[in-house]
Formats: structure tokens, sequence, C-alpha cells
């Protein structure tokens, strides 16, 4: 009789801890099997007198928690008319399709759903090969006609830099000239940071037609992200995986919004769509970061070095692509003047709502913040308009209130720069650990 090769060496190598030449646990784990299962099949090949028949599995009793054919025909019916659908999605879909009986049996043996790892198993059983993730077709090559019909915002990290492990270069660049229209390091990629460089893009050339960028939490809302804040329903806050992400704006879209300039996110893992800033990091690293990199001092420093670059990169580098430097393309454009009557200082910023309290003030971030006594907005909730580090314009009923100044928190202040990030401390804090410290006589 022919034996495959699995029982055959199953077979070897129990005779083997039948003679005694092989221990149990060794056994194990040469078959991958348990120490309590390698007991068993040597007693049942030892009962049977060494017939190697009986290490084949044979199932007597039928098994009780065996997904019913009912509940297959459904997983293998819903893959069919959505090949696209993965098997998470499809665990998700399949609630509404049991009967009565079907979702008794569910309840019974697989609590409230079939786990995804059965819908994979089910659907590899069958004659059709199914992949649980279209393949995502590769990204077309496009280019707009005008300078400003479309710009493209994305981040790098640059690391071993003026003492910290890793800092961001954020560039916004313009789809058809190739130039950057505004780029600067920071610390971190924040919002604010975010807004901050859209403006300045924004001041230089004035309004484009249109912004584009990847999925990140600051551009786009994700469901799992929670990088930044977002606004739903006039309120900016963190949000869950619970959201419909339909009715959820991030701060940025917001604010290009207010402008009339609508917000494009490529197809989430098509990162290949954003090629062109891509092939400008490998630039960036190679002519600007590794020949600045050990004779800088500070960030400030580091921007205004890069300033010069781009001036450079904009006025002399030829692209591969264009053929041509970014400036010999700044024609035609479709950039358009900032209107007289918009305050770029009331968009591009962080909007919040605090209640005044009874004393005319209201707190944020653990500061305290007075309005002038001839502002009596007690109860109300006015709309901070607020510019992280810089100040805080606060609005009543879409009226400009008053304009205050940004506060740290009570009792923190700047140290000198100690390893790779500057730090706050409090002054009693300070305090305690100069008294803490030991006399050197």
């Amino acid at each position: 009789m022919e034996m495959d090769e699995k029982l055959k060496k199953r077979f070897l190598v129990l005779s083997k801890v039948l003679l005694g030449m092989l221990k149990q646990k060794h056994a194990a784990k040469e078959l991958g099997i348990s120490v309590r299962q390698v007991i068993r099949l040597k007693k049942r090949l030892k009962q049977n007198n060494l017939d190697v028949n009986c290490l084949r599995y044979a199932r007597k009793h039928p098994c009780p928690g065996r997904v019913p054919d009912s509940i297959r025909s459904k997983v293998v019916e819903l893959k069919n008319k959505g090949k696209h659908r993965s098997c998470r999605h499809i665990t998700d879909l399949l609630k509404d399709k049991l009967s009565l009986e079907e979702k008794t049996w569910l309840k019974k043996f697989h609590k409230e759903k079939i786990s995804w790892i059965t819908v994979l198993r089910i659907l590899r059983g069958q004659k059709n090969s199914y992949k649980s993730h279209s393949k995502q077709p590769p990204a077309a090559r496009f280019e707009k006609e005008n300078f400003g019909e479309l710009v493209q915002i994305d981040a790098h990290h640059v690391f071993n830099i003026l003492g910290y492990g890793r800092i961001k270069l954020i560039v916004i660049l313009d789809d058809h000239s190739r130039a950057i229209l505004a780029g600067r390091f920071f610390i971190q990629e924040t919002t604010y940071n975010t807004l901050c460089l859209f403006r300045e893009a924004i001041e230089k050339y004035g309004l484009f037609q249109a912004a584009y960028s990847d999925n990140y939490g600051i551009y786009n809302f994700i469901r799992h992200a929670k990088t930044s804040m977002k606004v739903f329903r006039g309120d900016f806050k963190f949000y869950d995986w619970k959201t419909d992400p339909d009715d959820v704006l991030t701060v940025v879209e917001r604010a290009l919004l207010e402008l009339n300039i609508p917000f494009y996110h490529h197809a989430v893992g098509n990162a290949q769509a954003t090629g062109k800033l891509e092939r400008l990091w490998q630039l960036i690293e190679n002519r600007f970061i590794k020949e600045i990199k050990h004779n800088i001092k500070s960030l400030e420093e580091l921007n205004r070095e890069f300033q010069k670059w781009i001036k450079w990169y904009n006025s002399n580098w030829v692209n591969r692509d264009t053929k041509s430097t970014p400036e010999k393309r700044f024609t035609p454009s479709v950039f358009k003047p900032v209107p007289e009557n918009i305050n770029l200082d009331d968009i591009f910023c962080i909007k919040s709502i605090r209640k005044v309290m009874k004393d005319n003030s209201f707190s944020l971030e653990g500061a305290s913040y007075v309005i002038p006594l001839k502002h009596n907005l007690v109860a109300y909730k006015p709309e901070l308009h607020i510019h992280q580090g810089k100040k805080i314009r606060v609005f009543h009923q879409d009226k400009f209130v008053c304009q205050l100044k940004w506060k740290n928190k009570k009792g923190d202040i700047l140290t000198v720069q100690q390893g790779k990030k500057p730090f706050f401390k409090g002054l009693n804090a300070l305090k305690k650990q100069i008294n803490r410290r030991k006399p050197y006589f």
C-alpha cells in the first residue's frame, strides 16, 4: 500500500519512540504536534500491532462547529458578487443575509459573527481561486496644463540633524511647472504648521485652483488615524472609527474650502500617485541636506538656507519630464489674487469654541485669558481663531471682538536645550532640583 510522505514520516518517528530510540518531546517537535498527541498515537500504534493505517485520521462523528452548507454558499455568493471584497468585509455583510435558524446556530458556536479566518478557509476550499484584496492598478501619469491649476503637498523625514533624531520637511509643489511654492523644516508635522505653509504659498503666488495630497490624518480623515483635530458639525476634536468619514473635514480641508479650493487625496494604498514629490525628496537629500547638514547650528538657519536653495531650484533645475526649469513654465498661470475682504488670519488657524466664565475669561491649554471688560461675553461661547504660540482672535456672532496674546502654562519656562529636544520645566520643579543638590564643600 502506498503511503503519503506525512503518514510515512509519522510512522517512522513513532516506531523509534516505541523502540526507545527517540524521546517523546523530540518526536513531538519533529512532527509538529503536542507531546500528549504523541502519547495517544504511540498507544494506538501499539494496540494495532504496528499497523500503519491506524495512524490515518478518520472522523467517526460529525463536527458540531462546522459551518452549515447554507452559510457557506452565502459566503461564496457574496464573494462572487464583489470580488474586491475582503474577508472582513464579507463577515460584516453576512450578518444581514442569515436566516433566523442560521443566526441561532451562529450565536451558539461563533458568538456574534463568523471570523474572517473562517471565511478565508471557506473560500480556499472552493475551486475558484480568490484573493483577499484586488490588485491596485498602476498609477496613471498626469500633468496639469497651467501654473497654479493643481498643487501637491507632502512631508519628508530628515534624520539625525541639529541634534534631533528626526525632523519634518513639508513642501508644496506646483504640478505643471514642478516649482516649489513653499517649503520649510519643522520639528513636527502639525496641523498649524501645515496651515502656515499653505498661507505662505498663497501670499507669494495667490489662490490656486486645487490641492492634492496623500491620506495622512492631517490632510484627510481616515477611520484608524488620530493624528490631528477634525471638524464635524462645527466642533473641532478627535473622532473614532464610528464616525462617518463623509461627515468629517480636517482643519486643512476646512481652511481651503473657505477659499473655494477643493482638496483631493489619492486612493488608499496608491502612494505612487505622488511620485513627483517622491523624486524631489531624493534631489533635496543629495543636493541640499548632505551639503549643509554639518554646517548649520539652528532650525532658523536651516530654513534660511533652504529658502535660498528653493530660489536656485526654481530658476536652474531642469526637470527630466518637462525638459525645462520651473520658472520658464510659470505661464500660462491661473493663480488669482486674494480678495481684499479676506483676512488670512481668520482662515489659516485652529478654530475652537470656549465658554466665557463669570470673570469674563476663558481657559485654553492650561492658560487663562481675560477678555477686555468693555466686551461682556459672560456665559456666551465665542469662536476662537487660534494661532499657536502667537495670538488668539476672539469672534462673537461672526463679529471680531478682540485679539489676545498667546500664553504658556502658568509657571512654565523654556530652559536651555539639553539632549535632543528642548523641554519645559516648571519653576517649582527647578527650585526643588536646585535644593536637592549636594554642597561642594
